[in-house]
C-alpha cells in the first residue's frame, strides 16, 4: 500500500518536472531557427531525395545555377 502525500507536495513541482519544462520552453522558443538555422533547408531536403532516389552522393550541386 502507497503512502497517501501531503496535499502540499501537489503544489510543489519535482525536480523532473521542472527540467522537463525547462526544455520543453527552450525548444519552443528555438524550435524555428533550430529547423531553418541556415536558411537553405529546400536545398538539403532536394539533395537529400536526390541522394536517396540515385544512390550516388554527388560530388556537385546540381541545383546552383554557375
Amino acid at each position: 500500500m502507497k503512502p497517501i502525500p501531503k496535499p502540499i507536495s501537489y503544489l510543489f513541482p519535482s525536480l523532473r518536472n521542472i527540467f522537463f519544462l525547462v526544455v520543453f520552453l527552450a525548444v519552443l522558443r528555438q524550435g524555428n531557427q533550430m529547423l531553418n538555422a541556415d536558411g537553405d533547408l529546400g536545398h538539403h531536403l532536394a539533395m537529400g531525395r536526390l541522394i536517396l532516389d540515385s544512390r550516388i552522393i554527388s560530388h556537385t550541386d546540381p541545383f546552383s545555377f554557375r
